[in-house]
């Protein structure tokens, strides 16, 4: 609630769509998430964890094709990122797994 009334407030502040992408993934609700991740990149394209936040939605949508595109997009941006991404118990999917787990190559 906290999320959408942030991007209601401000509709130009791509934190808070990330935000709310990010609680909406926490909810499964994988096809707003993903929408909401957009739009933060929409508004800021050099955003890289909303890059990695949609990878994760497409991962769980079991789309590994755009995940990568997404994963790939963020370490473009964000290098570093690689050692949070790259390992186990790193960039968390659903609590789950992390993209290090998922069938990428780097």
């Amino acid at each position: 609630a906290d999320f959408t009334k942030a991007t209601e407030t401000n509709p130009g502040d791509a934190a808070a769509w990330a935000g709310r992408a990010e609680a909406e993934k926490i909810l499964r609700h994988y096809g707003d998430a993903a929408q909401h991740f957009t739009r933060a990149l929409d508004i800021d394209g050099s955003f890289a964890a909303a890059y990695l936040g949609r990878a994760n939605v497409h991962a769980a949508r079991t789309d590994a094709e755009a995940a990568q595109r997404d994963r790939t997009a963020a370490l473009r941006i964000d290098p570093d990122l690689a050692s949070d991404v790259d390992k186990p118990g790193g960039w968390r999917l659903n609590n789950r797994l992390t993209l290090a787990d998922l069938p990428f190559s780097s």
